[in-house]
Order: structure tokens, then C-alpha cells, then sequence
């Protein structure tokens, strides 16, 4: 359902912040389909914050 409404909803038009925390939630989710098709989208991704500092590696490690 995800990866649809990813692909049907333009998301890069979105602000940059809500970008952010839509990728970091997929990472966080282990949507990592919709994570990397984000990230081939937009590299900036891998470096992107979410309102609490953290990245998308982050999330990775806590799991």
C-alpha cells in the first residue's frame, strides 16, 4: 500500500522537511523498497534529519 500511494502521491513536492520524515519513517518501518527508491530519487536522503536530529541510520542501528 505503501510503495502505491508513494508512487500515486507527489511527494517531491512536498516540503523538504516532510521528505525527510517520510523517509526516515519508511527506514524506521523497514519499507526499504519506498526508502530506496527515495533515496535513488534523491541522494540528499541519506543524510536527511528527522525533528529530532536523527538519521535514517540511526533507526537502522536501534532496531
Amino acid at each position: 500500500m505503501v510503495q502505491f500511494l508513494y508512487s500515486w502521491r507527489r511527494v517531491s513536492q512536498w516540503c523538504g522537511n516532510e521528505q525527510d520524515e517520510l523517509f526516515i519513517t519508511c527506514v524506521k518501518g523497514d519499507l526499504y523498497g519506498v526508502a530506496l527508491d527515495m533515496l535513488k530519487a534523491n541522494p540528499n536522503f541519506a543524510a536527511a534529519k528527522n525533528e529530532d536530529g536523527e538519521t535514517a541510520l540511526h533507526k537502522l542501528l536501534i532496531v
